[in-house]
């Protein structure tokens, strides 16, 4: 049985409250105010039990830390190339894409991510918003 823990909680309640899709140490920054105690460490160490125990899912898209999501529904990512912001994409999942993959594998499929890539609102609404990158993010 798992010990509850106020840290914890705090964190899962800010991952289902935030839509920014936070990092460990942004995550720490924002709860450090309420519990002065609280190290990184320990924020690491309950987001990887809470990975473990799929309350929250991790974001890895590049060279840049991993990003926490809370929401646990299905659902896909875009990222923008020139900030970096992650947002939320609410769209139907694609049916039979993991089925489509495994036809082209001998692996098993058991689940896909799907991230689109582009400008985010803000990025393209600003003046020098051609769709060139001048500082692109590092994507895998």
């Amino acid at each position: 049985m798992l010990k509850k823990s106020q840290q914890r909680a705090a964190i899962r309640s800010y991952l289902q409250t935030c839509s920014d899709h936070p990092t460990a140490a942004e995550i720490h920054q924002a709860l450090i105010k309420e519990y002065p105690n609280l190290s990184l460490g320990t924020v690491y160490r309950n987001l990887n039990l809470m990975l473990s125990l799929g309350e929250v899912q991790k974001i890895s898209f590049s060279d840049e830390a991993d990003r926490y999501d809370g929401m646990l529904s299905p659902h896909y990512h875009h990222i923008c190339t020139r900030c970096g912001a992650v947002h939320d994409i609410q769209m139907q999942q694609i049916s039979g894409v993991d089925q489509l993959a495994q036809n082209f594998t001998e692996h098993k499929i058991t689940a896909h991510q799907l991230v689109f890539f582009g400008l985010c609102r803000d990025c393209a609404s600003s003046k020098d918003a051609d769709g060139l990158v001048s500082e692109p993010v590092t994507l895998i």
